[in-house]
């Protein structure tokens, strides 16, 4: 019994982890983005800073790889969306290196409803489809993202 209530907890804290770690790559990517012309001091730290983070992302993720091939599991590796977050902050970033080559995920789908005209007061109607953004790796992103990018997958120290 007690081994049953572990494999759930295992199953809800493994998504919740990759959640937290989408969201991380996420706000250091943004956060870069937004101050690499106006602080590029800062810019440097936070891409130095966000590098060490992905490592350590990587090295979670290999290990919650292992962990979801081993007998019992029965949970999910797929990132959700964390209540009261912005479901728009990650659009247009690219998701992090470690995501396909540590979990195998090659497409994320997150499912967002659409925010209610508190003025207009229109109920929205829970039967209607949810919509999907799904993103894949074989975006094409700008100069600029590419840089960022392969200062943050590549570290030569």
């Amino acid at each position: 019994q007690r081994a049953k209530e572990e494999i759930q907890r295992l199953n809800v804290e493994i998504i919740r982890i990759v959640t937290f770690l989408i969201d991380e790559h996420n706000d250091y990517y943004r956060a870069i983005a937004q101050n690499l012309i106006p602080n590029p001091s800062l810019a440097t730290e936070l891409q130095r800073r966000w590098r060490h983070s992905a490592r350590i992302s990587a090295t979670i993720c290999k290990r919650i790889a292992s962990t979801s091939g081993m007998v019992g599991f029965s949970g999910s590796i797929f990132p959700t969306q964390r209540i009261g977050r912005n479901t728009h902050l990650g659009e247009g970033i690219p998701p992090p290196y470690w995501l396909a080559s540590e979990l195998g995920v090659v497409e994320m789908a997150v499912e967002f409803e659409e925010p209610v005209d508190v003025e207009e007061r229109q109920v929205v109607d829970d039967s209607e489809e949810t919509d999907l953004v799904v993103r894949e790796l074989d975006v094409e992103p700008d100069g600029l993202v590419q840089l960022m990018e392969h200062l943050a997958t590549f570290d030569d120290s």
